[in-house]
Parts: structure tokens; sequence; C-alpha cells
């Protein structure tokens, strides 16, 4: 299997303070995404898609 999708939801009273805890952690750059109500952060990623099969 080259690709692996994952999907982790980790709640948090403050985002910001999360995202710069778990850059710490992980050492690499955490983007904020989303938008006013449901913010949320990006781990770092390589590549931009993953095809389903068939396509």
């Amino acid at each position: 299997m080259s690709n692996r999708v994952v999907w982790v939801d980790i709640p948090v009273f403050g985002v910001d303070r999360a995202i710069q805890f778990y850059s710490a952690v992980i050492g690499e750059p955490i983007a904020k995404e989303g938008g006013e109500g449901y913010p949320f952060g990006l781990l770092p990623h390589a590549g931009v898609a993953i095809n389903a099969p068939g396509s």
C-alpha cells in the first residue's frame, strides 16, 4: 500500500496552544486551517492526492 489515510481528532480547549505543543513534539510546523468556529491543525504530509481504485 503506497498511500495511507489517517484522520485523528484530538479535542483541545486552545487550538493555538495545542498546535504549538504538537509542533514541538514532532519537530515540524503544524498549519492552522479551518474557519471561524472550527479551527484545526493540519500535520505536515507529502503528496497532494490519493487516487481511488480504478481511477
